[in-house]
């Protein structure tokens, strides 16, 4: 008999948590992809922090790069944060209304990714 170990589906690489991030522990950049607005790609040695926040009905992730500042608004971004916390995101990306309303509701759902550098006072916004 041969015995594996168990795993989840947050300990494996390259795994998509939820529709909206993927999750790789060997990940040395992180992608934001903002719906109908260009990709970014930012290294994780310009990461500087990372803060969840609330505004209205939605949570804000703020995400602070040395030269860019990411604004994500959605539901449920513990699970986010906290990958955020293991360096282990890969990517995020806007889940599209029409699709959101199947998405689970105990799982991470993301609505908007704004992106301004800090040398801009307007960003990208989605």
């Amino acid at each position: 008999m041969i015995k594996s170990e168990e795993t989840t589906a947050a300990d494996r690489t390259g795994t998509r948590i939820s529709k909206c991030y993927l999750r790789n522990p060997d990940a040395r950049t992180i992608k934001f992809e903002p719906l109908n607005a260009d990709t970014f790609v930012f290294p994780y040695q310009h990461l500087i922090y990372a803060s969840l926040g609330s505004a209205d009905e939605t949570e804000v992730l703020t995400v602070v790069f040395v030269s860019h500042e990411v604004t994500i608004r959605g539901r449920q971004l513990q699970s986010l944060l906290k990958v955020f916390q293991e360096l282990a995101v890969e990517s995020v990306c806007v889940i599209p209304a029409r699709y959101s309303e199947t998405h689970q509701e105990s799982s991470a759902t993301i609505e908007q990714i704004a992106i301004r550098s800090k040398e801009e006072p307007q960003g990208i916004e989605t």
